[in-house]
């Protein structure tokens, strides 16, 4: 144990102090020293990632800006060629045989595989080279955050050039025209892709599925509502195509609105016409949403997809697939 220094030994003790005061300060940092960075230092790399960002996107909200459907695709042989492929079958009068044949083609309801291909070949040579010429290559879209809210920011935007065509269609042939040149827009990019891309699923729902509903979207917001423009309101096989976007997302916002519009509206405007036929039809939608509904209820997204958009699959949903779980034609 050390003493007090003595007068024997002060002339050391002296000696001892001046040695320790020309030593340097130790500087203990306290924990805000530490854990920030000098604002310079921030800056230099805060700055460095705001430009990477702004980098990506610019080219992507150029891209989208400037945009135009390619006119040799995109004109009235195009929109007629479709409308008779999807709906040449359906009798003037609705009956559920003139229905049932239809079915055939649009759910491959007794089909048989040759009978599969023999459509999904009749749906390639129209739309496949229009369709890619409008895939992620060509028209890139804003990154998706995957909220709700965040799809019906980006609607106006990603529909743009498709409304920009339904207005001069509007313009040039008017109203009536540009409604059923609406619907062939949605068949084109809701359903063709699925019978056209069965070997690269993923198109289908990370691209072409986003134009659909941004269309449908713009459709619904709008004052002329060219779902219900009398051309096609009353045949309702052809209307319920208009909402078929709603019945293929994973949002449940959108299955509500599609049972309001089907399953509610649809229904009691078919009730009130004494269109039986037509009920039937709807009945039976009614229950092919429900299916889809049953499903995003139990998982909160389709599981057969996970594969096509690189999301892992869980326990659950591979024991859900493996006993035969709906994947609606696309295995």
């Amino acid at each position: 144990m050390k003493t007090a220094p003595t007068l024997s030994n002060q002339s050391d003790f002296k000696a001892h102090l001046a040695s320790e005061s020309k030593k340097p300060d130790l500087k203990v940092n306290t924990p805000k020293e530490t854990e920030s960075l000098p604002p310079f230092r921030s800056s230099k790399l805060i700055i460095p990632l705001v430009l990477i960002v702004v980098a990506f996107m610019i080219p992507v909200f150029v891209t989208m800006s400037r945009f135009k459907l390619p006119a040799q695709h995109f004109n009235v042989d195009l929109y007629n060629c479709i409308n008779k492929l999807w709906f040449g079958d359906l009798p003037a009068i609705p009956t559920e045989a003139g229905f049932k044949a239809s079915l055939k083609k649009w759910y491959a309801l007794e089909a048989t595989d040759d009978d599969k291909l023999a459509f999904d070949n009749q749906c390639t040579e129209i739309c496949r080279s229009v369709l890619d010429s409008i895939g992620p290559a060509q028209y890139g879209l804003p990154h998706a955050d995957g909220s709700y809210q965040g799809e019906l920011n980006q609607a106006s935007t990603i529909a743009r050039p498709i409304v920009e065509e339904l207005e001069s269609v509007a313009a040039t042939q008017g109203l009536a025209n540009s409604s059923t040149t609406a619907l062939s827009m949605i068949i084109l990019l809701d359903q063709m892709p699925r019978n056209i891309y069965r070997d690269n699923q993923g198109v289908v729902y990370t691209h072409y599925d986003r134009i659909s509903r941004s269309l449908l979207r713009h459709i619904l917001n709008s004052p002329e509502r060219m779902d219900r423009h009398p051309h096609v309101r009353q045949s309702f096989a052809q209307r319920s195509f208009f909402y078929m976007p709603l019945m293929h997302s994973e949002f449940l916002e959108d299955h509500n609105l599609w049972e309001k519009l089907v399953a509610e509206e649809m229904r009691n405007e078919a009730n009130e016409l004494g269109d039986q036929a037509s009920s039937w039809f709807l009945d039976n939608s009614v229950k092919f949403g429900k299916t889809h509904r049953d499903i995003l209820d139990k998982f909160g997204r389709y599981p057969y997809r996970n594969r096509w958009v690189d999301r892992e699959t869980t326990k659950q949903e591979k024991e859900w697939i493996e006993q035969g779980g709906e994947t609606f034609g696309s295995q």
